[in-house]
């Protein structure tokens, strides 16, 4: 059996493990991910609903328990995202362990958690399949285009959306863990920095 050592070179917020950086190969249940993140004003045209999504960040880990409810099936996982380098926001390997429902509840009714919903649809409209999220609750009016380019993808392949109104891929405000933390007047601040970037 392999041991894989970890270097928990972690940076905190408010006792959310915002992204662990690991020095050694991954294990065989990890899978690469290369992703670009985009601040959106609204939903665009061509794009069906995919998912309702409710995340719980675990303080002080970097696991992300999931409830995710499509039109045909409600999934739960356990999830963990780590980084390769500690400013590489791009390449991410992420590992997935599913739950039975009872399980998912058994640990969202035990451990303390930052809760995160959204709704999250599929974006027809371009080359490379696009996931859009329209967060709820305090998070009520931010919308953010997520690329998935695989493995082995060239995140340099795409060229910012006519409908982006930033990139934030390397904006630390846009992970998971630090949205989970956010207030509804900090996500109006983050908004209006934005659109005001704009005119």
């Amino acid at each position: 059996m392999d041991i894989i050592e970890i270097d928990l070179g972690w940076k905190k917020k408010e006792g959310t493990l915002l992204m662990v950086v690991v020095d050694k190969p991954f294990g065989k249940y990890a899978h690469p991910e290369v992703e670009r993140k985009f601040l959106v004003a609204t939903i665009p045209p061509d794009t069906t609903f995919r998912a309702d999504i409710l995340d719980h960040y675990i303080p002080n880990t970097t696991l992300r328990l999931r409830r995710m409810q499509t039109e045909h099936e409600v999934t739960f996982k356990l999830g963990q995202k780590l980084r390769v380098h500690p400013h590489e926001t791009r390449v991410i390997f992420h590992t997935n362990f599913y739950l039975s429902e009872a399980e998912y509840v058994f640990f969202a009714s035990t451990l303390p958690s930052h809760r995160l919903e959204k709704r999250r649809f599929r974006f027809h409209g371009g080359t490379i399949p696009m996931a859009i999220d329209q967060f709820q609750g305090q998070l009520e009016g931010l919308v953010i285009a997520e690329v998935d380019f695989g493995p082995n993808g060239d995140p340099s392949s795409l060229t910012m959306p006519s409908f982006a109104l930033a990139e934030v891929t390397d904006d630390e405000r846009f992970t998971g863990a630090r949205l989970a933390l956010t207030t509804p007047s900090q996500v109006k601040a983050l908004l209006d920095e934005f659109n005001k970037n704009q005119s």
